[in-house]
């Protein structure tokens, strides 16, 4: 009878479990997936899965060992993403963006919001905002999307021809409407906290500017895809105990079999609990 360590599924479940985490945080509005939150939260979870369904590192070594460079590699590009995260918004020189909202009276730009300190918005509210360049620009390629874990996803691209040659522009934008189109594209409703990047490339130069924005949920149950990673969370977490039981178990059971097949006087029995390298797969 032999112990039966899983690392390989530990580090899997436990990778689900911080990914899952990762985006309950960043939905519910409390902090947005940056790089270093998403790469640290998976370095811990693929460590801390591995470990705990395999208990004796020394029955797995190989495959703990993956495991551990595996971590080592996540937390190395986590800690690249740290300083990134404490800077705040920004936008890019000779470019300027001011925006209002029903939850945000006085005007924000994108430099004065933070990871916990976002551009306030209600979903039933609106957006006013003014944006200017000292160039005129024309012609440009125009991009709106989130950056997530350290990489851009691109929601809208468009066109930007200013045939009437302005440097400044206006408007306002019903955020329900904004949150319907996103629904009907990508068929997930839009909630939580990001970093929104933005950018307007024209013949005469380009503007780019990242600002962090929240659109907080009604209750922290609100909606399918709320309930949906509450669900998906405790269902790993579950699956974590048992297998972690499971193991342990296994290790229990493998202890007891030895101590029963080589007595006290037998000089050439291993230890009690001392078990040979098991690298034969989860």
């Amino acid at each position: 009878m032999r112990a039966r360590p899983k690392p390989w599924v530990g580090a899997t479940l436990g990778l689900l479990l911080a990914l899952t985490g990762v985006a309950l945080l960043s939905v519910l509005g409390v902090y947005p997936a940056e790089r270093v939150l998403v790469w640290g939260a998976s370095a811990v979870g693929v460590l801390l899965g591995g470990l705990l369904l395999t208990q004796r590192p020394s029955l797995a070594r190989r495959r703990m060992l993956v495991v551990t460079v595996v971590a080592g590699v996540a937390a190395s590009v986590a800690v690249t993403g740290a300083s990134a995260a404490t800077q705040g918004g920004a936008i890019a020189d000779g470019c300027t963006l001011t925006a209002t909202s029903n939850l945000e009276r006085e005007p924000v730009s994108p430099s004065d919001t933070t990871a916990l300190d976002p551009f306030e918005v209600a979903p039933d509210g609106w957006i006013a905002w003014e944006a200017g360049s000292q160039t005129v620009l024309t012609d440009a390629a125009t991009s709106i999307g989130l950056r997530v874990g350290g990489f851009d996803i691109t929601l809208w691209e468009g066109a930007y021809e200013n045939t009437e040659q302005v440097t400044e522009l206006s408007g306002t934008e019903l955020v329900q409407r904004r949150m319907s189109a996103f629904y009907d594209r990508f068929g997930v409703p839009f909630s939580g906290v990001y970093r929104a990047v933005g950018t307007l490339d024209a013949r005469q130069g380009s503007c780019e500017t990242d600002l962090y924005l929240r659109v907080a949920p009604e209750t922290p149950l609100s909606g399918w895809l709320l309930l949906s990673l509450w669900a998906g969370l405790a269902a790993v977490a579950l699956a974590l105990l048992v297998l972690t039981w499971d193991v342990r178990s296994s290790i229990r059971d493998a202890d007891a079999y030895e101590r029963a097949a080589h007595g006290p006087g037998d000089a050439e029995s291993a230890p009690s609990g001392v078990w040979p390298e098991l690298d034969e797969g989860d």
